[in-house]
């Protein structure tokens, strides 16, 4: 009986540890974008601070008033914004990662710009595609970005 215990328990170890690490990394997807040479802009937590407090502000006040959550608390934490541009013959590629403090709340996103429209008005426009990776809320503009971000 203790060895069908033992046996249990490490079996929903191991399940747990794969939900866990689900997706890709926003560091491995922004090291990624620099390497195929885009032109890369983070913003986190040590170098604007105000920025994502105020868009995190934005982005669950609209949560509230869309009744996708009942209190501001149960909102998202955004821990960095990245955005990336590349010029080139064949256009203009372009990504965004949102990286959030769950794959909840980076679900909870994807949720809602399924039933409401853009996140924050008209720079999200510029991605007419959207994914939900780990922790992360990723728009990218097209195939070849896509196939940069290996999702």
């Amino acid at each position: 009986m203790r060895k069908i215990l033992n046996l249990i328990m490490l079996s929903a170890v191991f399940m747990l540890s794969l939900t866990s690490c689900g997706g890709k990394s926003a560091a491995s997807m922004i090291e990624a974008l620099k390497k195929n040479e885009f032109e890369v802009e983070q913003i986190t937590t040590e170098n604007n601070q105000d920025e994502l407090n105020a868009l995190e502000l934005l982005i669950n006040a609209g949560l509230l008033a869309a009744g996708s959550i009942t209190d501001i608390k149960e909102g998202v934490d955004i821990l960095s914004l990245t955005y990336a541009v590349k010029v080139d013959d064949s256009g203009t590629h372009s990504a965004g990662i949102y990286e959030l403090g769950s794959a909840d709340e980076a679900n909870l996103i994807y949720k809602f710009v399924e039933e409401n429209g853009n996140l924050e008005g008209d720079e999200s426009q510029k991605f007419s595609n959207f994914v939900v990776t780990g922790s992360c809320y990723v728009g990218y503009s097209d195939d070849y970005t896509k196939g940069v971000l290996g999702l």
